[in-house]
């Protein structure tokens, strides 16, 4: 569960505007999903191997997007950049573009070595030669398709780069993310292991600003990394363990347990995570503890279906509700980027309130699945009192069956969803399901 916090919001923003989405369409809510559009006329329907083979002995360059219905970049360029008079000419006169759907054809993006969409890669004379990843614009785009066909390597000029940074070049850690971020997506795969432990250890140091960005982004940036490129998990596996040889018994050090965890989240060690949360939860110093880090665990405790212990993270419910109102009212105000188009806009503002709807209900499945029966009603209560909507009712009786924990009052809250104009169907049938199946 991911509070909407204005970090949140920027993430999300990223995520449907310039940056790439990492392979997750299972993570992916159907009713956020994406509807693709009717695909540019750019794009051939030319098998790979075809199109592929086409290039041997030519000069044809062969352009392959990687490319899902859920992916909001992808799209965002489907309406920008490939219908873009510019781009339609470059491939008349140079070469082919063809369109990969990453979930119907698993076995070739793996073959590709695929990791986020959009991916372009070119191919020369049978092989490949470059890739850019993320949302493009026209005029970057063009700029690198002309790259590829007077034979520069996007790889080279951030090898030439780093080795600039390394010399003693200053620049932003931002930037130096960037870089580092670049170079794993450009299959500089060393580097971008050298890059990213030199950034776990100095990034917050040089810029404190960026505290927050290192222990959620950048966290994400090193779990892809060291789940593709064993080198990486063995150099992050040892940042974890320095990291727990330095940890003071009484936990007081709370930004040192703060690495820890997310470095067992990078290197799939999360059951080291549950083991120190199953030994503290029922001690003295758990609630302070857990009510300062805790939302690092929420995700986790999610995950392993572990709904009660969600409960043990809020010791006010009714105060962590105000401030997920709050947070999501500032993340409405946040100015969105121009390069987002309407379609782009919108789709972000519903992904956003889902976001914020689907925090505030799975808070009210924790309650109900440890037994706080009171402090759920009167949570529901004030839920509804700051969003007094269909979706918010209806969001709330999804969390609590997934938490395996219908309820009476549940009738009620889909009855009044229905009748404000959601489709309550599916819900409906869950928990009469449910319901029926617990009364065995």
């Amino acid at each position: 569960m991911k509070s909407p916090s204005l970090v949140v919001a920027a993430s999300l923003i990223a995520a449907m505007s310039s940056t790439a989405v990492a392979r997750q369409p299972t993570d992916t809510p159907s009713e956020t999903k994406i509807t693709a559009d009717t695909p540019p006329p750019v794009f051939s329907n030319t098998p790979f191997a075809d199109a592929l083979a086409a290039t041997k002995g030519h000069a044809t360059i062969l352009v392959v997007k990687a490319t899902a219905t859920w992916c909001a970049p992808c799209h965002m360029m489907d309406r920008t950049t490939w219908r873009d008079e510019s781009i339609v000419n470059w491939f008349h006169d140079h070469g082919t573009a063809i369109q990969l759907d990453v979930d119907e054809h698993a076995d070739l993006t793996r073959e590709l070595n695929i990791h986020a969409m959009p991916t372009m890669i070119a191919f020369k004379e049978g092989r490949e030669f470059d890739r850019v990843v993320g949302y493009q614009k026209t005029g970057e785009f063009l700029k690198w398709l002309e790259a590829v066909r007077a034979g520069e390597r996007s790889g080279d000029k951030l090898l030439k780069k780093l080795d600039q940074v390394r010399n003693g070049e200053k620049i932003s850690m931002q930037d130096r993310y960037r870089l580092a971020a670049d170079l794993a997506q450009a299959e500089h795969l060393d580097d971008a292991t050298d890059e990213m432990v030199w950034l776990w250890n100095n990034m917050a140091e040089i810029d404190p600003a960026m505290s927050g960005v290192r222990v959620s982004f950048f966290v994400s940036d090193m779990e892809r990394l060291a789940s593709r490129f064993p080198p990486a998990a063995k150099r992050f596996t040892a940042l974890r363990d320095q990291t727990s040889d330095r940890l003071p018994k009484d936990d007081r050090q709370l930004s040192l347990r703060h690495d820890w965890i997310a470095l067992n989240r990078v290197i799939h060690d999360e059951d080291a995570t549950l083991a120190w949360f199953d030994s503290i939860k029922g001690t003295p110093a758990a609630a302070a503890t857990l009510g300062r880090i805790g939302y690092t665990l929420e995700d986790l405790l999610e995950s392993r279906s572990r709904w009660a212990d969600l409960a043990l993270l809020y010791t006010d419910p009714s105060k962590k509700l105000s401030e997920l109102h709050d947070l999501y009212q500032m993340s409405e105000k946040h100015t969105l980027p121009e390069s987002m188009d309407e379609a782009m806009r919108a789709e972000y503002r519903k992904f956003s309130l889902d976001n914020h709807r689907k925090s505030v209900a799975t808070i009210y499945a924790g309650l109900l699945a440890a037994g706080h029966e009171d402090t759920a009603a009167k949570y529901v209560t004030k839920a509804l009192k700051l969003d007094d909507s269909a979706g918010l009712r209806a969001a709330l009786v999804s969390r609590a069956l997934d938490a395996n924990q219908p309820r009476e009052a549940h009738s009620q809250l889909l009855d009044a969803a229905k009748a404000a104009g959601e489709n309550t169907d599916a819900l409906r049938q869950r928990l009469d399901s449910l319901t029926k199946e617990n009364q065995k």
